[in-house]
């Protein structure tokens, strides 16, 4: 069976099985539930043991809740550096940690619990470490709806039978409302200035919040829109527009702006392999193989080089930009699902499946393989 239009824009041009459609969704946020994993335990369950450590370490736990809103309101309201080892869906509800340097904060003003205004999220300190923590993986509890769940158990006993799938980069690092992130990489990769802004600020897509479309829209077709129209959920295009009114120069407005650079050029490498992996998936052997893709022409395999052909790659391309450095891709090529558990729930037509991940590995990934569907459904 093809993919979905979808999965081919982000790269992902096979699946592993040949398996027919069936039709799944997510009753979110309720219905997607996600728990970090520290030294292979659950977060809420592992506990710092190093008394006055370097590291200051807190459980977060939040719903339908984005994440790097989340990180900007904490970091303002203690004036502290927040750090993460994993960027969680916002659309769900999710546990995970995060820590602060002691030993690099200037500020003492170290909270022991605090719970945003909305109720969205709260953050309770834990205890110290000496050491940065070892995340292992991600522990998931996902509710699918769907009329098809004999065919799901019987596809999710193959899975338990060899737990190993493509791991693919998920729809998550794309933007799954808006897969556009990797486009705009690529532009500021090729110093298409002018590109990449419209890209950041236009190009509506139907499944976005109605406002944000018609911010885009107006930006798009010319409409006059002010800055003072912008939302504030649209945080980094309202800088960008703002910059860019400042200086009309598309370079100046990208430069100065704290746009997530890292995050658009990791998306474009995330894309590169997964065009490579689904052209080679099937003749790697190895469950434990990792694939290394260079960041220069000459040092890839003849499917490297077809794929950096297809992008417009050449010499020179993928190098740095605005301070932040492209490096090589490496990552295994195969996913190991573990734990894996179902149980249909009381209410028909209804079926929760319980499983981990290694850490950097997507559930959705797990959920595109099951079902072979719309992934709008159940991102």
């Amino acid at each position: 069976m093809m993919p979905t239009l979808l999965d081919i824009a982000l790269g992902m041009e096979k699946y592993y099985y040949n398996w027919n459609s069936v039709e799944i969704s997510i009753p979110r946020p309720d219905g997607f539930i996600v728990e970090e994993e520290i030294c292979n335990q659950l977060c809420s369950r592992w506990k710092p043991n190093d008394k006055n450590g370097r590291y200051a370490i807190f459980l977060l736990n939040k719903k339908k809740r984005d994440h790097f809103s989340v990180i900007r309101e904490i970091n303002s309201k203690f004036k502290l550096s927040f750090k993460f080892i994993g960027i969680k869906d916002a659309n769900a509800i999710t546990t995970q940690v995060v820590y602060i340097d002691l030993a690099s904060s200037k500020s003492k003003n170290i909270p022991s619990f605090y719970s945003s205004e909305d109720g969205s999220f709260n953050l309770e300190f834990i205890g110290t470490v000496d050491r940065k923590l070892n995340h292992t993986g991600n522990h998931f509890s996902i509710t699918l709806a769907t009329k098809d769940d004999e065919e799901i158990e019987n596809r999710l006993n193959e899975i338990a039978r060899n737990p190993f799938l493509p791991n693919f980069v998920g729809y998550q690092r794309f933007g799954s409302r808006r897969p556009v992130s990797h486009v705009i990489g690529r532009y500021l990769l090729r110093r298409e200035w002018e590109k990449a802004f419209i890209w950041i600020l236009g190009m509506p897509f139907i499944h976005e919040y109605e406002r944000n479309r018609e911010i885009r829209e107006g930006i798009m077709n010319g409409n006059g829109v002010t800055i003072n129209e912008i939302p504030s959920s649209m945080f980094y295009e309202k800088a960008l527009f703002k910059n860019f009114l400042n200086t009309n120069s598309f370079y100046e407005a990208l430069r100065m702006t704290p746009l997530p650079i890292e995050i658009y050029v990791d998306a474009f490498q995330s894309y590169i392999f997964n065009k490579y992996l689904s052209r080679t998936f099937e003749n790697i052997r190895d469950v434990n193989y990792e694939i290394t893709l260079p960041t220069y022409f000459s040092g890839c395999d003849d499917i490297c080089k077809e794929i950096y052909i297809e992008e417009g790659i050449d010499k020179g391309f993928l190098s740095e930009i605005f301070g932040v450095k492209v490096r090589e891709i490496r990552r295994r090529a195969f996913m190991r699902v573990s734990n894996l558990s179902s149980y249909r729930n009381k209410e028909k037509g209804k079926i929760t499946v319980n499983f981990s991940l290694p850490r950097g590995s997507y559930a959705t990934i797990f959920l595109r393989e099951i079902s072979h569907f719309n992934p709008l459904l159940f991102t």
